[in-house]
């Protein structure tokens, strides 16, 4: 009973007594491509089409910083950004905007001159707002509603690393979704059949400043 009590303790120690929780406020630029994949068949025979589309984007966000431990120096990081951006390839045009909720587990490596260096992994949910595409088939642009067939909802993993030097922050990230954004069956002419599926991944920039 006694080294159950010292266990309890241990673990409120580590997890209740930690040190004060901050806050951060950031800028990203964003580098992200929409992965999708198409199996074609007509009949019997079938074959598998790639397609990746680019994409730059700016976003502004928060984060709440919580130590969960006084033992070691591990932080849970979540919070809120949102995102806008369009294609970067000419024959493509068109927009999109989302809010992102990542919540990720941090590890921070104090070196000297108030230099830390922390590196994180976690989740990552996206709720795209708005979004459209403008094609040009006979000359003539046509806009369209990406989220006629699309998930508004995506979930998907993330890790990064940030620098911190006193109050300022540089930091990269990768996130990449594990739910589709577009999974849809598509009948073209002469009977061919597709099924697509896309998904996103990214690459940001972060600027920041904690307090």
């Amino acid at each position: 009973m006694k080294k159950l009590f010292l266990l309890a303790a241990f673990a409120l120690s580590a997890f209740g007594g930690a040190s004060a929780q901050s806050n951060e406020v950031y800028v990203t630029g964003n580098v992200l491509t929409m992965n999708s994949s198409a199996s074609a068949s007509v009949g019997s025979v079938g074959t598998m089409i790639n397609q990746d589309t680019d994409f730059a984007a700016f976003g502004i966000g928060y984060n709440r910083i919580q130590p969960v431990s006084s033992v070691i120096p591990l932080k849970l990081v979540f919070g809120i950004s949102y995102n806008c951006g369009g294609p970067t390839e000419s024959d493509w045009e068109g927009s999109f905007s989302n809010f992102q909720v990542p919540v990720n587990l941090m590890y921070s490596f104090s070196l000297k001159h108030n230099i830390h260096i922390e590196p994180y992994a976690g989740l990552n949910f996206t709720y795209f707002v708005d979004g459209d595409y403008l094609i040009d088939p006979s000359h003539n642009t046509v806009e369209t509603d990406w989220f006629g067939d699309a998930n508004r909802f995506n979930a998907g993993i993330n890790a990064g690393v940030d620098f911190v030097f006193k109050r300022f922050v540089v930091g990269l990230k990768y996130r990449e979704d594990f739910t589709n954004f577009e999974s849809k069956k598509v009948t073209a002419a002469h009977g061919v059949n597709f099924d697509v599926d896309s998904h996103w991944e990214d690459f940001s920039l972060k600027l920041g400043y904690r307090f």
